[in-house]
């Protein structure tokens, strides 16, 4: 169901979500730029024919993010462009154990969310490009064999958290333009015999 810059608010989610529920073959809504918050969110995360949300450009909150961490019936999650969500909401996320998908760009995760998105097992693409992740968030990361995929692009990773990455066995795709790595630590991902795709542009080395 598409509902991109439908002009939504809080107050159309009951009635949407009574037409899905009606409609259990539609699985997938996508809702991008509009102006649902955690109260709309809420309503959507309960409903358990979705398998894929996309939320991006809203105004969804760690309220919001802790109720899609409750239910595992979703595969796909796009929460990316709210800027509001925080350690809170990344480490309720983590706790699902059925996402696939997990994208939360631009929103204000830090060490402390990223490490207990690395301790999640269902994970296999996660984007992360410009939140607040440091070389600690991302030597938790690396510890993870799940991920397959992952964005880190704009955050402040440097090179221990570089080289970390570089030894992680099962990365596929890695983007990590623009963040603080030197030398060394391009380097070591550039000797990455595992990546297929690596995105370094915009670092210090």
């Amino acid at each position: 169901m598409e509902m991109t810059r439908c002009d939504l608010h809080d107050e159309d989610i009951p009635a949407i979500n009574a037409f899905l529920e009606s409609h259990q073959n539609i699985i997938r809504f996508q809702a991008i730029n509009n102006y649902i918050s955690d109260e709309g969110a809420i309503i959507l995360a309960k409903n358990p024919a979705l398998k894929l949300v996309n939320l991006n450009g809203n105004q969804v909150s760690d309220k919001g993010a802790i109720a899609f961490g409750k239910y595992s019936h979703l595969t796909n999650l796009d929460l990316s462009h709210n800027y509001k969500i925080t350690n809170e909401g990344a480490i309720a996320l983590a706790q699902n154990s059925s996402l696939d998908i997990l994208d939360l760009r631009d929103n204000q995760i830090g060490d402390e969310g990223a490490i207990a998105l690395s301790n999640n097992h269902s994970i296999s693409a996660l984007w992360l490009a410009n939140n607040l992740i440091c070389d600690i968030g991302a030597s938790g990361l690396a510890q993870n064999k799940m991920i397959k995929l992952l964005a880190l692009d704009y955050n402040h990773i440097g090179n221990p958290g570089a080289i970390d990455l570089a030894n992680n066995p099962s990365l596929k795709a890695l983007y990590i333009t623009y963040n603080h790595i030197g030398t060394t630590g391009l380097n070591a991902l550039k000797n990455n015999k595992i990546l297929v795709i690596l995105k370094t542009e915009g670092n210090d080395g």
